[in-house]
Order: C-alpha cells, then structure tokens, then sequence
C-alpha cells in the first residue's frame, strides 16, 4: 500500500478465478478514498502488481511481474489523470522494490547484463530508460529495497558477498555515484 497526498490510500490486487490452473486473472492498481469508495486501474493481462510507489505530480507507479504462463517484467503508472501507461522490461528481475526520486523519476532495481541485480535504473514518466548505476566500482553491492525519504531523496539498502550496507541519494543519482564504506556502515549515493 502506498498513501497519496490527497488523503487516498493506493494498494495492488490480483485475483484468478481458478487459482490451480491460474486461468481467469484479473490484476488492478486501486484507490480508495477517506469514504471508502474504491476505483480500480486494471493492468496487462497475466502480469501481477508487485510494488507502489508515490510520485511529486501525484501519479502511482507500480512494478509488474508475469509469474506465471511466462516470464517477464514491467513498470507502470496511473497518471494523475487515471490513465494507466505501462512499458515492459527486457530484464528477468520483477521490480519488487521501487522509488520516485526527487526529480519525478521511477528507482529500481536493475541487472548489469546477467541475472544478477547489480545496479540501480530509472525510468522517467515519458518511458525514457536511464543508464544503469552500479553502486561499487566493480558492481559487487546488489541493491536491495528502495524508498523515498521524507526529503524526498531514495535511499536503499544494498548488500555485498560478505558485508551489507545502507546508502541514500542526493537530488539525483549519478553514474560516478559510490557507497563510501562496503563494509556495513551507511553510505550516502550523491549526485
């Protein structure tokens, strides 16, 4: 669930009608409001809403998973105008955790060409996918969940092999942007 400026409450559903051979799937990014009434934003057929986040504009973005019936991924908003805009990642990895930075931009969680979720990519409200940002020299720190900060910076937590940390983004994330310490004290990923 994620909580809107205007008092409304955003949460995800997903129903199949016959849950064993997972025929009959309805999915819906939806809103309730202080009196209760509900208005439901169906999604792509065969895809599941996985995460919410809130943007400044007031559009509620969502990462998608197709987990069953095939694999895919995708993110998507509902624009403040209840409009729902979807656009489908190449990537394997379901964006279970995202963010809206301060800029308007969506964070996720992003791979560095394998299956591995090594980097961090954004994507903004016209579909334009940023470049990926590792968040150590060498892409060894797996980003983890993301959240945006009453500041209104993301920050997330990554981990390594052997060690973990937590770090946080300035007015942007950029592609020189490092964690200080790996070695599990908080970092700070400024722009």
């Amino acid at each position: 669930m994620a909580a809107a400026p205007d008092g409304a409450a955003w949460f995800t559903e997903s129903c199949w009608k016959h849950p064993l051979n997972r025929s009959g799937h309805r999915a819906s990014v939806d809103e309730i409001d202080a009196a209760g009434a509900i208005v439901r934003h169906p999604i792509a057929r065969r895809f599941e809403p996985v995460s919410l986040a809130i943007g400044p504009d007031g559009s509620v973005w969502f990462g998608e998973s197709q987990e069953f019936g095939g694999f895919g991924t995708g993110i998507g908003r509902v624009t403040p105008a209840g409009e729902v805009v979807e656009y489908r990642r190449p990537e394997g990895i379901g964006p279970r955790s995202i963010a809206v930075g301060p800029e308007g931009r969506l964070w996720f969680p992003a791979t560095t060409g394998g299956w591995q979720t090594r980097a961090l990519s954004s994507i903004g409200p016209a579909g334009d996918i940023g470049p990926r940002i590792c968040l150590a020299p060498h892409c060894s720190l797996a980003p983890g969940s993301l959240v945006t900060g009453p500041e209104g910076n993301v920050w997330f937590t990554a981990q390594g092999l052997r060690s973990s940390a937590i770090g946080g983004g300035g007015s942007g994330l950029a592609e020189d942007a490092r964690i200080a310490n790996q070695a599990g004290s908080i970092g700070l990923l400024s722009g």
